[in-house]
């Protein structure tokens, strides 16, 4: 009889190498079923982009369904200001000359954004982690991500009415197709509202950051190209002294407004319901499924009716410049 157990000898080593090979950690049927699963209790999650709109735009309560705001109706700064507004060098003694501003009113409609989950009830039991609580906590930040897209490209028909389909926008020619060159960001940032600079933040397709990049001022025979986009620095990077934001929800690069210039104190944001979340295990007690909703009440638009003519008489300025396509 072969003693199996003996070093050395062929059988044996054969014998053992045939154990060895049939039984398997990762082929369940050869013994990885018998291994135990364990599940942890932690969730790999996607972080979602923050908000870039609300942060930075004039946001109010709406006390109805409907509010309206004056605002002032300003096209033009060539012989007025204000809509109307017109200051006179008088002599001494002489009759004051009338002028007043010219007004407008914007209108915010309360929009409802909605989100809804079935969870299986034995999800819910079961998961190691409390589902509930994850429903609750990502819910919110997947209804903030939907309500920053329409406040940036939103068509206003039951949704707000985004920045980039604003009439106020100016759109700056592009001059070399699907690129970004240093004249492009000169040309958007010389048609921004002076009195909006302080506040701009630039925002760009993340398809745009290699363009960018490389954006440079040629300076001449003997000397160095000069970089207008600071990247020694970190995050946030900048062009011209103003923040530049990587947007996922800009369009790509070529198409327009894959770059763009903005003062989001122009927008504004109107709340009528803050976020509210319910649960329900009735809606779909044959499937034996829990519902969850959540939905706000919101809306959005700019305020600036249209772009404004310099007192110069120079090309329109605005709070909201873009790159054509």
């Amino acid at each position: 009889m072969i003693d199996r157990m003996k070093d050395g000898d062929p059988d044996a080593m054969a014998w053992r190498t045939e154990l060895k090979n049939n039984y398997s950690s990762t082929v369940p049927a050869d013994g990885g079923y018998l291994i135990p699963e364990i599940m942890r209790s932690g969730l790999l999650e996607l972080a979602l982009q923050q908000a870039i709109v609300r942060p930075r735009a004039f946001v109010i309560p709406m006390d109805s369904l409907r509010v309206i705001l004056p605002s002032l109706d300003v096209t033009s700064n060539v012989a007025s200001v204000f809509g109307g507004m017109i200051g006179y060098w008088t002599a001494e003694g002489a009759a004051f000359t009338p002028s007043q501003a010219r007004f407008g009113r914007t209108m915010l409609e309360a929009k409802k954004l909605t989100g809804f989950s079935l969870v299986p009830a034995e999800l819910l039991q079961d998961s190691p982690m409390a589902f509930a609580a994850f429903i609750a906590r990502q819910w919110p930040k997947a209804l903030a991500w939907f309500e920053d897209n329409g406040f940036n490209s939103g068509n206003g028909v039951g949704q707000p009415l985004g920045v980039s389909n604003a009439d106020a926008v100016v759109s700056t020619t592009r001059r070399v197709a699907s690129h970004i060159v240093t004249e492009d960001i000169l040309e958007m940032y010389s048609r921004m509202l002076p009195a909006s600079v302080a506040n701009a933040v630039w925002e760009v397709s993340p398809e745009c950051i290699p363009e960018l990049g490389t954006l440079s001022i040629s300076v001449g025979t003997g000397g160095s190209a000069v970089m207008i986009m600071n990247m020694a620095n970190g995050m946030p990077l900048s062009i011209l002294g103003r923040p530049v934001i990587v947007n996922e929800k800009n369009p790509r690069l070529g198409s327009a407004g894959d770059i763009s210039l903005r003062d989001y104190s122009y927008y504004v944001v109107g709340d009528r319901q803050t976020m509210m979340a319910a649960s329900s295990v009735d809606y779909a007690f044959n499937t034996d499924d829990t519902a969850f909703k959540i939905s706000e009440r919101v809306d959005g638009r700019p305020w600036l009716e249209s772009s404004i003519t310099p007192a110069n008489g120079g090309p329109a300025l605005s709070p909201f410049v873009e790159l054509a396509a």
